[in-house]
């Protein structure tokens, strides 16, 4: 299994405005027996009290904010344009009473695990 790498916030040269709100982003959330992915659109990033934050909205109605709220971390990952299917995908579908795992629905839609 890979595990995430802290990356420096002072090496990432991106456009917000273009990442999350052209590109998109997917958000991760959950612990390691209960965990799960959707595309988020809305949100930024900033300082906030001189620490850097990363910022996304999501509906009350979206199963991944159950997650979010009862965890303390999530991820945000950035994909290329070759990856938009699987974005439009983790968007649209909801995993709501499904068993899946994380994992199966990156790689069914090709997102590396």
């Amino acid at each position: 299994m890979h595990t995430f790498q802290p990356y420096p916030i002072d090496k990432m040269e991106f456009n917000p405005f273009t990442k999350i709100g052209k590109e998109w982003a997917l958000v991760s959330a959950g612990d390691k027996t209960r965990c799960n992915t959707m595309t988020v659109s809305w949100g930024g990033v900033g300082v906030l009290w001189g620490k850097n934050v990363v910022f996304i909205f999501i509906r009350d109605s979206r199963y991944t904010k159950e997650f979010l709220d009862n965890g303390g971390l999530f991820s945000l990952s950035f994909l290329n344009e070759d990856y938009r299917d699987a974005l439009n995908y983790c968007g649209s579908h909801s995993r709501r009473g499904e068993r899946r795992q994380i994992r199966r629905c990156r790689t069914d839609k090709g997102i590396p695990a």
